[in-house]
């Protein structure tokens, strides 16, 4: 019998055999009621939901990408065998090694579409268009959780991350000739693990993954931690961005800190801080005794320029942005090109920050032309979304429209020939408001408290300046991204930033000052910058309300950078929302804001935690649920 085999004397079975004994009879042995399919179908996706964000296979991953050397990989088939893996004492079982060809043979006959239910699984079938790779079983090359509707949560992208699609259908660069199989979940439910393919029999000669005392398998399951794990209170602070003020924080409330290399892959915390969602296993996470300072759904949909774009457009909210158009969707590439509006761009890859990868465009005419000259001959594999006799006047249009002869000689030496087209392309303000002459933004911050219910502070932050008089002249130079990009990582590169760095970072209040001393504006005027920056917040987090609450955990908060910037007339733009913001403080007025920030943002944390009342300190509410 499965229960009574020792951890130390495992034995090697095949998938059958320790699936034949199945969840019911684990259960007649322990006397526990198996938990109802419909709930153990939810359990099992809102386990998926807590790998949102979790990247693709590592071998997609270079030095370049902000996914490089992440704790944690799983690609589509992994996903699923994780979870299964996570939800072991409720399935009965754990899956093996192989990937998702494996998947659609433990699950029985076909149904369809119309038939699924939530949690049911989505697999695909194609050919891949790289001949040297080997085919799976069945040509299954992939696998999706269906969440309902035509929506799915998957790793689909080799260089992109776990995340929510609002559809399974989607076309793919690797396979072609996609047939769509829908499968229950059914068997698993009732814990039977066994290959329905007489074909494909799927021995696995493992070792049997043995219930523990934890398990709802077990007789007496009493606390899923040791008794004394909260008492501890350990805390853990990845490096990097003054990691030092948050250690400082812990120390002063007598808190334990693990500060070895080794404790980064370690479980037993109390609260863990770090730079990206990426460095937390989400899967070991106990929700409710443990703190974590990322919220995935957050990260992903609020941390990413694109998907902010996707959100603010799902929620009518895309007028907070300057005109922004995303370069991954051939569709969206098309409106740009037609689009008329002259005057200088901005190019800024999706997933980066601190300025990175960011582009300056004051020939926008030649951009167009490079960019439809790049893909023009990719564009043409995702012309079947359109009508066929619409395929080549569209084609015709856009050439039309740039100017383009079709004799263009593809081979051309192009001026923008490093486009990246995981990027956004934004309309540049080029008329912003100006102190002492200098561009500037405002960094304000939202703290997401909790999310169920669900609590947004709102904290109006500071001014950051560029140390240098705004012009537009050579806007395309590397050298003068500094006149343009006010964020401090660009500021501190240049020689005289020591000397001028205390100039660079004003408070809100020297802001509205200096803006009714030398603008001479009225303080009707002067308030309103300060009402459109929260209102423009309300809206960005309430639009993201849905998304974020689902999986969301008691434990999880997220405290996020917004950016904002003041055209000549007083208008307010949103930039992006940044979900690592950064926490130094060499100005002295930066050595008075963030240290606060960050204390009352813990101080909140610990008050929720325990239930207890906390106070907003220089913060506000923006959403209250």
């Amino acid at each position: 019998m499965l229960l009574t085999i020792s951890s130390e004397k495992k034995s090697k079975f095949s998938i059958s055999k320790v699936c034949q004994q199945g969840t019911d009879e684990i259960l007649n042995q322990t006397n526990k009621e198996k938990m109802p399919d419909e709930e153990l179908r939810q359990k099992f996706i809102a386990q998926a939901f807590k790998y949102v964000g979790v990247p693709y296979h590592s071998r997609y991953h270079d030095e370049t990408s902000p996914h490089y050397n992440a704790p944690l990989y799983l690609d589509c088939s992994g996903l699923i065998r994780q979870v299964i893996y996570d939800l072991r004492e409720y399935f009965g079982f754990t899956l093996g090694k192989w990937n998702q060809a494996y998947q659609y043979d433990l699950l029985d006959k076909e149904i369809e579409f119309q038939d699924l239910k939530p949690g049911d699984l989505i697999f695909l079938s194609g050919t891949y268009y790289d001949k040297s790779c080997r085919a799976f079983q069945h040509n299954i090359v992939h696998v999706e959780i269906y969440l309902g509707g035509e929506r799915t949560i998957a790793a689909r992208w080799q260089k992109g991350a776990i995340q929510e699609f609002e559809t399974y259908k989607f076309e793919s660069q690797n396979y072609y000739d996609i047939k769509y199989h829908y499968k229950s979940i059914q068997p698993w439910l009732e814990g039977k693990c066994e290959s329905f393919c007489a074909e494909h029999p799927w021995r696995d000669d493992r070792n049997i993954w043995v219930s523990d005392k934890y398990s709802v398998f077990a007789k007496n399951l009493q606390q899923v931690l040791p008794a004394d794990f909260v008492h501890k209170q350990r805390v853990y602070v990845g490096q990097g961005n003054n990691a030092e003020l948050i250690k400082s924080y812990f120390r002063n409330q007598n808190y334990e800190l693990m500060d070895t290399v080794q404790d980064a892959f370690k479980n037993d915390y109390f609260i863990k801080w770090v730079q990206c969602p990426q460095s937390i296993n989400y899967y070991e996470f106990k929700p409710g005794q443990q703190i974590i300072n990322h919220i995935p759904k957050a990260s992903h949909n609020l941390g990413l320029k694109i998907s902010m774009l996707e959100l603010l457009r799902e929620n009518q909210c895309e007028d907070v942005l300057p005109k922004t158009f995303r370069l991954n969707q051939i569709t969206e590439v098309i409106e740009f090109l037609k689009d008329n509006e002259e005057g200088i761009w901005i190019l800024k890859p999706y997933n980066l920050n601190c300025g990175r990868g960011i582009k300056f465009i004051s020939d926008i005419a030649r951009f167009k032309q490079d960019l439809h000259q790049k893909r023009q001959y990719q564009i043409g594999d995702y012309y079947k979304v359109y009508v066929e006799n619409e395929r080549n006047k569209l084609k015709q249009e856009i050439q039309d429209h740039l100017g383009i002869k079709e004799n263009v000689d593809p081979e051309q030496q192009l001026k923008y020939d490093d486009i990246n087209p995981m990027s956004i392309i934004q309309k540049y303000i080029e008329k912003p408001l100006l102190l002492d002459g200098r561009k500037f933004d405002i960094r304000c911050y939202a703290l997401i408290a909790q999310v169920k219910p669900y609590t947004v502070l709102f904290h109006h932050g500071y001014a950051r300046l560029s140390i240098f008089e705004y012009t537009l002249d050579d806007i395309e130079n590397e050298q003068n991204k500094i006149i343009h990009l006010t964020n401090n990582a660009i500021q501190k590169t240049h020689p005289t930033y020591k000397e001028k760095k205390e100039s660079s970072i004003w408070t809100m209040d020297h802001l509205e000052q200096y803006l009714q001393d030398f603008y001479h504006y009225q303080v009707d005027q002067i308030k309103s910058i300060r009402e459109q920056i929260k209102q423009i917040s309300h809206r960005i987090f309430n639009a993201g309300q849905k998304k974020i609450q689902a999986g969301g955990q008691k434990g999880e908060f997220e405290l996020f950078g917004l950016d904002f910037i003041i055209d000549a007339n007083l208008k307010v733009y949103f930039l992006e929302a940044n979900i690592n913001p950064a926490l130094f403080t060499e100005n002295p007025n930066l050595k008075q804001i963030i240290p606060s920030v960050v204390e009352q943002t813990l101080d909140i944390i610990l008050a929720i935690q325990n239930n207890h009342q906390y106070q907003l300190g220089t913060f506000e509410e923006l959403i209250i649920e």
